[in-house]
């Protein structure tokens, strides 16, 4: 009897809800604009997309409604429904392991590995798109890698209708798809199955569908599907420097996230039961000496690109202090050297990373075993593309900036390539990947306590404003979520003349501020109170400072 894999996931997120209760009924990043919508699905019954948003944003209005509908609206019922997602990513990402040939232990690691993902972490405690594209997306990859076993039309569909899913939410759930048509293109020599018109349907069905009903709703007057561009106006050489740096941060990003796979691999070839031919080993060395070497003389460690993943993922920082004036402060400063070093385990596990992805795809020839089997060349080449694809697709002119976020759904696929070939025998593999687990999980754990508890200070100080101080919101900085909620509508119908995402002179919609919520003192301001709140990081109080305009 097949035992699930769903029991320890689960497990996981309750002992994670349990120490870490996602109770707050106050916005977080970017969540508030999708929120809306979801609350006005439910009031409303209508689906009105948000003039701010950056995704189409569907399935998980509809998601989050349903929630609503249930147990009324709230960003804490938000938040458990995003969680609820994050445990089908997970669960999901462990079954397509599996069906890629993985083992049971590594299957489990992969699905680990993903969970303990600061990134992932703090995502699955916001209403954000990013987790509730996962879900989906996860689900498509899982039913294409049956098809390509199995070659069944039925497994086609599914993984059709899942990345179409996908696609509702962002629009980079195509690109499952797309990986999956290149995957039978590249392997169709040594196919198991030819591709039939049956397939074809099969595979094209679903999105047929999607693009008669967006033909659809895209003619009407008031179109659910119009949205906000938000390509902003940058120069050609900012949009080189921002795709050259992320380029550049991509291994090391990519290292991070798959640590404690990539430990294990690492552990295998120490202990000789993992074996690399020279190409392989040339890529381990070159990818880790050469971040080492860039480490030691100096050059930029992580975290270099923007938004979450700062002290262990306690942003972002969404103050005017901490977002414009001192971007380099944070509530908590590792000890100097301490992100190098974090940087050089890193490029280490993205040189195994790298040797392991050359030593699947390019299997030793002559030896034919169960890995170089046609169903697992394509498998593996589907996983290869559409990490690839996820990875890249970002780095287009319509987006002016590339988040740390970004990079997640791209490492997932990656995460199941390098473990497809992986065991976790014998004692060192397993204590070096349990090792790895932990330790992210635990910062990710403190990560995403310390951003709740000073979000929740944050809200406490603007609460005291009104009552105490007789502030009124417009009188309030209060931050982005703040601002984005309370005063961009007043600060849009007071300057209808300016682009939609023109957030006024200053950093966003703030009509007057008299007042304002900060970390650190601001010139020009006298402190009225301060809001204290627990930081595991800290291992103590942090607090949050009530500003008010000096009176000359």
């Amino acid at each position: 009897m097949r035992r699930s894999y769903l029991p320890p996931f689960l497990a996981l997120f309750l002992l994670t809800v349990v120490l870490v209760p996602p109770a707050g009924n106050f916005p977080l990043n970017d969540d508030w604009v999708y929120a809306s919508m979801a609350e006005t699905l439910y009031e409303r019954h209508e689906f009105v997309p948000h003039m701010y948003r950056a995704a189409y944003a569907i399935f998980q209005t509809f998601w989050g409604a349903a929630f609503c509908w249930v147990f009324g609206f709230s960003y804490t019922v938000l938040r458990v429904s995003t969680i609820a997602l994050g445990l089908i990513a997970v669960w999901l990402t462990a079954r397509c392991a599996r069906e890629a040939g993985a083992t049971r232990g590594m299957s489990l690691l992969c699905g680990a590995t993903l969970l303990a993902n600061p990134l992932f972490l703090n995502l699955s405690y916001t209403f954000m798109t990013e987790v509730p594209y996962l879900a989906p997306m996860m689900a498509s990859g899982f039913f294409y890698l049956r098809a390509l076993r199995r070659g069944r039309a039925i497994d086609m569909l599914l993984g059709s209708t899942s990345a179409a899913l996908a696609f509702s939410n962002r629009q980079y759930g195509v690109l499952s798809t797309v990986a999956f048509a290149a995957a039978l293109l590249v392997t169709y020599r040594r196919a198991v199955f030819r591709p039939r018109v049956v397939h074809a349907a099969a595979v094209l069905a679903p999105w047929l569908v999607v693009v008669v009903a967006f033909a659809v709703l895209s003619a009407q007057p008031d179109s659910p599907l119009q949205r906000i561009g938000l390509a902003g106006n940058t120069t050609l050489k900012t949009q080189l420097n921002i795709v050259f740096n992320a380029l550049f941060s991509l291994l090391p990003y990519l290292g991070l996230f798959i640590l404690p796979i990539a430990m294990a691999a690492l552990a295998g070839v120490l202990t000789k039961r993992v074996r690399w031919r020279w190409t392989q080993w040339t890529c381990f060395v070159c990818i880790a000496g050469y971040f080492t070497i860039l480490m030691a003389i100096g050059v930029q460690p992580l975290p270099r690109l923007p938004n979450l993943l700062r002290d262990f993922g306690v942003g972002p920082l969404t103050f005017y202090d901490t977002m414009y004036a001192d971007r380099e402060w944070s509530p908590v400063e590792l000890p100097a050297g301490a992100w190098r070093g974090i940087t050089i385990a890193a490029a280490v596990a993205a040189g195994a990373m790298a040797a392991q992805t050359i030593g699947t795809l390019r299997p030793n020839k002559g030896r034919r075993t169960r890995t170089t089997h046609p169903i697992r060349r394509a498998q593996h080449w589907y996983l290869f593309l559409w990490s690839g694809m996820l990875l890249l697709s970002p780095l287009n002119p319509a987006l002016t900036i590339y988040f740390d976020r970004y990079l997640l759904p791209g490492a997932i696929p990656l995460f199941i390539l390098v473990a497809s070939r992986l065991t976790l025998r014998g004692r060192v593999a397993r204590i070096a990947a349990a090792s790895c687990v932990l330790a992210m999980y635990v910062a990710a754990l403190a990560g995403i306590q310390d951003y709740l508890a000073w979000n929740r200070a944050r809200w406490d100080a603007i609460a005291i404003l009104r009552t105490k101080y007789g502030a009124t919101d417009d009188q309030i900085d209060g931050g982005y979520e703040f601002n984005g909620v309370y005063t961009s509508e007043t600060y849009r119908a007071l300057h209808p003349e300016k682009p939609a995402m023109h957030t006024g002179d200053r950093p966003w919609w703030i009509i007057d501020d008299l007042y304002a919520v900060s970390f650190l003192p601001r010139e020009g301001y006298v402190e009225l109170e301060r809001v204290p709140y627990r930081s595991w990081l800290l291992a103590g109080d942090g607090h949050l400072l009530i500003l008010r305009v000096a009176r000359d």
